[in-house]
């Protein structure tokens, strides 16, 4: 029976749907609440690894400047300069 028809519905029928729907949109209020938290969660984490592999290649460009090696931007370059790097030290040991 749908509310509109012209039937005569109880007020305590219609207000008991009411009643079900709002409790319906506060549940799906507190669910997107909940994954709108956790997707917070992820980007913090995501902005921490960020953070984190940027840190990295500044120490890795500090260390390989530090042996006297120029660091270019081109990743194949830079990844043969790691491989000398390496390289040379264990033939020091």
């Amino acid at each position: 029976m749908s509310m509109f028809s012209k039937a005569q519905v109880a007020p305590q029928q219609i207000r008991s749907r009411f009643q079900l729907i709002l409790d319906d949109m506060d549940h799906a209020y507190k669910r997107m609440e909940h994954a709108a938290e956790l997707f917070n969660s992820l980007i913090r984490d995501l902005e921490k690894g960020m953070k984190f592999a940027d840190q990295f290649r500044v120490d890795l460009t500090h260390a390989i400047e530090e042996t006297g090696a120029k660091v270019t931007s081109d990743p194949a370059n830079i990844e043969s300069q790691i491989r000398e790097i390496f390289a040379g030290r264990s033939e020091a040991k």
